[in-house]
């Protein structure tokens, strides 16, 4: 049975993580994406580190199941070829600043006139337009501008940076669910659209649960002061005596009630939102007594148990970890040049389909160029001229 977007092209113009990791999800449900790069260095992503057999792991990551097509846009022979492979292609990913499509002719408008049916998706730092539209960034300079940044950590005087980019992991699941939303009103409307999103918007996005503190608290919310953010003790990430940690989310009072009594500390329980000080007495009370047992230990101690406490596990573990597995987050692939790889695998599970199939690896720089040349009707003698003048 085919994936849930088999039938459906796509040229992707994305590079390094936020495009990528969207037309990944894409070709991981069936869709043909073909990766657009420039001649000689292709896609920025192939130059990251860490790398294993002369080729970047996170590209290996983003790229897999892609087909590679090498095209110099600056040559009227390369835009030629984009025009009559967009003509065909249901769906137009790029991540590039406002204005680059257009000056490399290939913007919506142009491509829209060639192809109604076309789906074209910009995803930009700000958005196309705006004050902020042509100013470069990357994803602390979103989640400053979003307000998000602001809230993290637990240190007044300090702000935290997130160990993962939050506004692009974010930005490439927005980018997904816009193109499938304009892919549904094409099956009403016969017509695709342009879809404009940004890394900013998807940064925004997070401060929907703040919201509300931001436009009520005198001042807004503040790092180490919110709900989720250390007010509050039975909320709250604490160390194990073997320097491991466990995280507690005990938010409710029945879930309070049984972590104290399993703790052996019953006088905690009408103290849970006690203000002030008490907080403070409460997290200390907690650290001393995890303190005194290995993580491995609690975790055992609360096996069954219906309070909500786990494990703060390292990236390492949690490949590990058995529902990670059930799941299929993750899963090991072998590389013709990398070796075997631990990546992710879909976060979706649809009872129409069958387990999906071993995932094929990121192509080559320009591997399957001649190909889908030669699906467009261009003769092999006429390829090779084209790669030799570097139109491809």
């Amino acid at each position: 049975m085919p994936g849930l977007l088999s039938g459906l092209r796509v040229l992707d113009f994305t590079n390094l993580l936020p495009g990528p990791l969207c037309s990944m999800l894409m070709a991981d449900s069936g869709a043909e994406v073909i990766k657009i790069e420039p001649p000689m260095k292709g896609d920025l992503g192939r130059q990251t580190e860490p790398r294993e057999g002369g080729v970047s792991l996170r590209h290996l990551q983003l790229n897999r199941g892609k087909k590679s097509l090498t095209l110099n846009l600056k040559d009227k022979r390369g835009r030629d070829i984009l025009r009559t492979l967009a003509k065909e292609a249901d769906v137009l990913l790029e991540g590039f600043r406002p204005g680059v499509m257009k000056r490399l002719g290939a913007d919506f408008p142009s491509l829209f006139e060639a192809n109604p049916r076309l789906v074209y998706g910009s995803l930009a730092g700000f958005g196309q337009d705006g004050p902020l539209g042509q100013t470069p960034g990357h994803d602390i300079n979103y989640l400053g501008y979003s307000g998000v940044l602001s809230l993290m950590g637990q240190n007044p005087d300090e702000v935290a940076i997130p160990g993962v980019q939050i506004a692009d992991v974010g930005g490439a699941l927005l980018f997904f669910s816009g193109v499938l939303m304009a892919l549904f009103a094409r099956e009403r409307t016969g017509r695709g659209c342009h879809i404009d999103t940004s890394l900013f918007d998807a940064a925004a996005l997070f401060l929907a649960p703040v919201l509300p503190e931001a436009m009520t608290l005198a001042g807004g919310p503040k790092r180490g002061k919110l709900r989720l953010n250390g007010k509050w003790a039975c909320y709250g990430v604490y160390p194990a005596k073997d320097g491991k940690f466990l995280s507690v989310g005990a938010l409710e009072p029945k879930f309070w009630k049984r972590l104290c009594e399993a703790l052996g500390r019953p006088e905690w329980v009408p103290m849970q939102y006690e203000p002030g000080q008490t907080q403070a007495e409460l997290k200390e009370g907690l650290r001393g007594v995890f303190l005194g047992q290995d993580r491995a230990y609690w975790l055992e101690r609360f096996k069954g148990e219906d309070v909500c406490i786990g494990p703060v596990l390292e990236p390492e573990e949690a490949i590990l970890e058995p529902q990670a597995r059930s799941n299929g987050l993750f899963l090991e692939l072998d590389h013709p040049r990398a070796g075997k790889l631990i990546q992710l695998g879909l976060p979706w599970r649809f009872s129409s389909l069958p387990k999906a199939p071993p995932f094929k690896p990121a192509p080559g720089l320009g591997e399957h160029t001649m190909e889908i040349l030669k699906g467009l009707g261009i003769s092999q003698a006429k390829a090779a001229q084209l790669k030799k003048e570097g139109v491809v």
